[in-house]
């Protein structure tokens, strides 16, 4: 599995929302239990399997943040600018199509990368804990499209 890093980075801006999605599903399904004609211990398991993938996530975003923690401010406008999409009047000031933009862009990519893995938070633990859930297999899926783009790209000019 190749650039799960990048993949980290694409999901962090919406795993408040898949948190608070998750939320309002476990109190739906709670709410609508008296009419589901399931068994109670279905029901349940459901709702726990819900409750333990929110707790994933959130594990997911602390770790995180605690890594975003450690760039400088300046290198974190930047990732925001890449991977969060965040346009704003810092992410305006940014020179984006220099060289040197890129070549910061691929440093600070290898930091995170250096920084996940000292925190054992490798592809093992990524395919483990997080593969699962459909969201971030598409976002695989779209990051490996778009890498492969680019080294067509590269091929062609070379």
């Amino acid at each position: 599995m190749k650039y799960y890093q990048k993949v980290l980075l694409y999901a962090y801006p919406n795993l408040e929302k898949m948190i608070k999605h998750i939320d309002k599903m476990v109190l739906s399904k709670a709410l609508a239990s008296y009419c589901v004609y399931t068994p109670c211990l279905t029901q349940a398991e459901e709702i726990v399997k819900y409750t333990i993938g929110k707790e994933r996530l959130l594990l997911l975003k602390e770790e995180l943040e605690k890594i975003f923690l450690e760039f400088t401010k300046e290198d974190f406008i930047y990732l925001e600018y890449k991977y969060f999409k965040k346009r704003d009047k810092e992410t305006d000031a940014l020179d984006t199509v220099s060289r040197k933009y890129f070549r910061r862009q691929n440093k600070l990519l290898m930091v995170f990368a250096k920084k996940l893995k000292e925190r054992n938070l490798n592809e093992d633990w990524f395919k483990e804990n997080y593969y699962i859930y459909p969201y971030f297999r598409e976002l695989q899926k779209k990051v490996e499209r778009q890498e492969e783009r680019v080294i067509r790209e590269l091929k062609k000019v070379c």
